[in-house]
């Protein structure tokens, strides 16, 4: 008899036999059933009975007068308490038909507990994975990694999703991946496990693996020849939120809603200081000055101070000695870098410094921020006493980020601000001045106004230059140019002596002014009329006439305005467009 005949044969034994979908339900001839409860399907040539009431299969078989059908176990999945304690078991037998069993041998899960598969090392982990099946966490688990799902599954009505809120707390403060089964309902399943967790994880990002057919998971991908280094690697470079080119109709589309905290359930946080009222710490600052003036100097001394535990230039003490991790990629390390810092006192057991992230394949990749702040981010979580991280210069570690975009660029330094702030560690960028010495310094940071607007404090490093450059004994300042959290902060002066920073008195703003002011030269109108040109098409495309009209509104003529343009378009840093045949548009090149 054929798959299709034992099915017919025991649909005609049932009562209240209904259409479900591709399979049958009807009233359980084991127990009273009043609605129906037994599921009755065909799948790889047998006949799946299932009673959503609990009733045995060899009762529902002796009820039927059929044999028992002996189903092989494929794997036995325990979910367990926090303790360890097993609560109970999915079961998936072949056919991958699943049912759960307590320990006592009964299969319902009435007032049972629903918990997390892998619980305990849930807890313990600062990174978790959680893919669609407990087959997927096994294989994870095997590569290295803790991973975590459901006992339910995801649900085939995108709408009604299974993920329970109370799992939401085993993920705070953790670093997440999302890894979705390749179908709808896995989709939706991955974006309302992501909606649920993202505000409370420290960091969570959905991960779609390659080459997959249709409902295949990651387990698939690892069996057709997926590597660790790959797998890897497409985790860190996995991009923010929900994908983009998902077209299905899954919950968070219908159900997105405001994060809202009521102000009086949180809980308020003292205001900490690197350096105090100058350099907040567990946030992200700045610090800009001309090639030469000492930025560089600057951050090796920050950097014995902290790993010393030592005085500031003022005479404040830092408090207990922290790690200090060191992106450098213009000095040479070993005939500069580490020369610097051992003038400048640094403990050098706690320094540690980077120059490039490695795999298995390559020993030299560029760091770039918004592909592998992950990999910093783990470095951080395994390494707790580094308190402070500095990127010099930080431009060098924005991949190809357009850096006069303020787009580009905030959608570059917000990781690092958000790193710094949900880990408490204090992050220093350091960058060049550009050219435009007329300008005030808060407008001399190269690039956009974005490389000043997202750090919390901003520091200029200046100094006078002579026909020989900077010397050693040159008059140096380190001056505040954004203090949103100090309260009238001073500059300080300091010089160059024996390859080390030595600070001298402070200045009060004016003073700062005037030595800054005295180094300025009055731009022409023409050069005037290219800056406000330069900065109007910061943000988009402009027409030709509004482009003149902006200029014109700054007091400079339609002439001086015209000649800038094309001075500007001979130099390459600006073209035009003619978008869809209509009029011509000008942009940044």
């Amino acid at each position: 008899m054929n798959a299709t005949d034992k099915l017919n044969s025991i649909l005609e034994r049932l009562q209240g036999v209904k259409k479900n979908g591709s399979g049958y339900m009807a009233l359980c001839p084991a127990h009273d059933d009043q609605k129906p409860s037994l599921s009755v399907t065909e799948q790889d040539g047998r006949v799946l009975l299932h009673c959503h009431a609990g009733c045995e299969y060899k009762d529902i078989a002796a009820a039927l007068g059929i044999e028992k059908q002996e189903r092989r176990i494929e794997a036995v999945y325990d979910y367990a308490d926090e303790s360890g304690r097993v609560l109970f078991s999915k079961i998936r037998y072949e056919g991958k038909d699943f049912r759960c069993r307590l320990p006592d041998g009964t299969y319902k899960l009435n007032g049972v507990r629903r918990v997390l598969y892998n619980l305990p090392a849930v807890v313990e982990s600062p990174i978790v994975f959680v893919p669609e099946g407990e087959r997927d966490c096994d294989t994870l688990k095997a590569h290295g990694f803790t991973a975590t799902t459901n006992f339910d599954g995801a649900s085939k009505d995108t709408q009604k999703p299974k993920w329970k809120k109370e799992y939401n707390e085993y993920f705070k403060d953790k670093i997440v991946y999302i890894l979705p089964d390749n179908d709808n309902p896995g989709r939706a399943h991955a974006a309302n496990i992501y909606q649920n967790i993202k505000p409370i994880a420290a960091d969570c990002k959905i991960v779609e693996l390659p080459d997959l057919r249709e409902g295949q998971d990651v387990t698939d991908w690892f069996n057709k020849g997926g590597t660790l280094e790959k797998f890897t690697l497409l985790c860190m470079d996995a991009p923010e939120g929900i994908p983009k080119n998902w077209k299905t109709d899954t919950p968070h589309k219908a159900g997105l809603s405001l994060n809202i905290i009521s102000a009086d359930q949180i809980q308020e946080e003292d205001l900490t200081w690197f350096w105090d009222n100058r350099i907040p710490g567990g946030m992200y600052s700045f610090v800009v000055g001309d090639p030469g003036a000492g930025k560089s100097f600057l951050s090796c001394y920050f950097a014995a101070v902290a790993s010393t535990g030592g005085l500031w230039g003022d005479g404040l003490p830092f408090g207990d000695p922290v790690d200090v991790l060191m992106f450098v990629s213009e000095d040479h390390i070993s005939k500069v870098f580490v020369q610097r810092l051992r003038a400048a006192g640094a403990d050098m057991n706690r320094i540690k410094i980077c120059q490039w992230i490695k795999s298995e394949t390559a020993d030299e990749i560029p760091f770039v921020i918004q592909q592998n702040i992950d990999i910093l981010k783990n470095y951080l979580i395994q390494n707790p006493r580094c308190k402070l991280v500095t990127l010099d210069p930080i431009t060098g570690y924005m991949g190809d980020a357009n850096q006069n975009s303020q787009a580009d660029v905030r959608e570059a330094l917000i990781p690092v601000k958000h790193l710094a702030e949900t880990m408490d560690i204090t992050v220093v960028g350091f960058s060049h001045l550009n050219k435009k010495v007329d300008m005030d310094m808060q407008h001399r940071s190269i690039g956009s106004v974005a490389f000043n607007a997202v750090p919390r404090a901003v520091w200029g490093v200046f100094a006078k230059e002579d026909d020989d450059g900077f010397s050693e004994d040159k008059r140096r300042f380190f001056f505040p140019i954004k203090d949103n959290l100090c309260i009238n902060p001073d500059a300080m002066e300091f010089s160059i002596i024996d390859n080390a920073v030595v600070f001298g008195g402070k200045l009060s703003r004016q003073e700062m002014n005037n030595q800054i002011d005295s180094t300025k030269k009055t731009p022409t109108k023409k050069e005037q009329a290219k800056e406000i040109i330069l900065n109007a098409l910061q943000d988009g495309d402009i027409e030709s006439d509004a482009l003149i009209q902006i200029v014109t509104s700054q007091g400079i003529s339609e002439r001086t305005a015209t000649d800038a343009r094309k001075e500007l378009r001979a130099s390459g840093k600006i073209d035009t467009h003619n978008p869809e045949g209509k009029g011509f548009k000008w942009l940044l090149c």
